[in-house]
């Protein structure tokens, strides 16, 4: 079992974390965390960035979706282009739904057939 340790919040709300905690976590200077109070419980959670895997993971998932659906890469910039368009409106203006865009270009379309599909290596980005 691990030996609790104690702290002190100080003046400023800093809390020094021990540093053996800090060193079996493998905590460096600049860690972000989520903080939850409740009664007398403080939980600090460390937040860990998600690995490259993670990325290509739902990269793969969304381009599996888009070609189910029948967009291309030149569907998917248009849309992006358009969005931005309409998001350059004045005050007050909302901001359009990407997957509505989206969808609407997804449907039924013979200018899709023999279309390449998107993929990793069709977006050179």
């Amino acid at each position: 079992m691990v030996k609790p340790a104690t702290t002190k919040l100080s003046s400023r709300g800093q809390v020094v974390i021990p540093e053996e905690i800090r060193k079996r976590l493998g905590l460096e200077p600049g860690a972000q965390f989520v903080v939850v109070g409740e009664g007398d419980v403080v939980v600090l959670k460390a937040l860990k960035p998600p690995r490259m895997a993670d990325f290509k993971a739902l990269l793969d998932q969304a381009q599996q979706s888009a070609e189910a659906a029948g967009l291309t890469p030149d569907d998917v910039e248009q849309a992006i282009q358009e969005v931005r368009r309409e998001s350059e409106g004045g005050p007050g203006h909302q901001r359009p739904d990407l997957r509505h865009l989206l969808r609407r270009r997804a449907a039924p379309n013979p200018r899709c057939v023999g279309r390449r599909p998107i993929r990793a290596s069709a977006h050179p980005r």
